[in-house]
């Protein structure tokens, strides 16, 4: 899938944990380039957390946040709630006063 990502293109996919390396890590993201590999065994709620996780990875980078992992955790976990809660978010368009 691709995901554009502050005006770059990003390739995210599912890997085995063999594809994966070491194992180590179930996402990982690539900034230079322009990947994210997420770990597919592991239950869809679990692989769309650790996609919103590396997504912001990639936000801390380009940005320069400083971001704690403790804290793209976090993030990540709120973020996935907030979206799942509330699937319409996106889909409202405010309307303008005439």
């Amino acid at each position: 899938m691709k995901i554009r990502v502050m005006g770059e293109d990003v390739e995210a996919k599912l890997y085995s944990k063999s594809e994966m390396g070491d194992g180590k890590y179930s996402g990982r993201a690539f900034l230079l380039q322009g990947k994210i590999k997420i770990w597919k065994d592991m239950s869809k709620q679990v692989q769309e957390e650790n996609l919103l996780h590396e997504l912001i990875h990639y936000a801390d980078e380009k940005m320069v946040l400083g971001l704690t992992e403790k804290t793209i955790i976090r993030l990540a976990s709120f973020f996935h709630a907030l979206i799942s809660d509330n699937p319409e978010i996106f889909k409202f368009t405010p309307k303008l006063e005439e």
